[in-house]
């Protein structure tokens, strides 16, 4: 795939993968999943950490890209950047603060590391948080929104003083 070629990242693309790295994969062990858009397929083959995948493509309508493509998509200047708002849920007391529409306060956001991972940062000093001196680096993005929903829920700190 050379660099100056067009990619339309929102058109839909199909993952095939294997979780056996054999030559001759096993039965049953071929996966498939559609997505909306290429960038999410992407983001899933390189992002997504919970299952070893082997012998990775994306075939969209137009292109197919294999591994070496994939990455190269990934790490190209006009990859789609996700930008994910801090979002706050309510808290689970649910009191006069609650009926007045009192906004809370964030405090905490995740953005993407250079590895392709996710951190849970302070806003305040843009470092990562480190809980029990485990840093929340290197996360899933669902591990990582979990993780910052908790810290920006009203009781979200003193949970995570208390401890499991």
């Amino acid at each position: 795939m050379s660099p100056a070629q067009d990619v339309d990242y929102n058109q839909s693309a199909e993952v095939f993968w294997s979780l056996s790295a054999r030559r001759l994969p096993l039965k049953g062990s071929m996966r498939f999943r559609r997505f909306p858009s290429l960038d999410a397929a992407v983001r899933f083959l390189l992002t997504d950490k919970s299952v070893k995948r082997f012998a990775c493509t994306i075939d969209t309508d137009v292109a197919h890209y294999e591994w070496e493509d994939i990455r190269e998509l990934f790490e190209r200047p006009d990859f789609p950047d996700l930008t994910v708002q801090p979002v706050a849920k309510p808290s689970r007391q649910f009191g006069l603060d609650f009926l007045r529409g009192v906004k809370a306060e964030l405090a905490y956001a995740i953005n993407r590391d250079p590895y392709g991972t996710w951190t849970v940062s302070s806003l305040a000093t843009g470092q990562a948080v480190s809980i029990n001196s485990v840093d929340m680096t290197r996360m899933s993005l669902p591990a990582a929104e979990r993780m910052r929903d908790v810290l920006n829920s009203r009781d979200g700190q003193d949970m995570l003083a208390i401890g499991p």
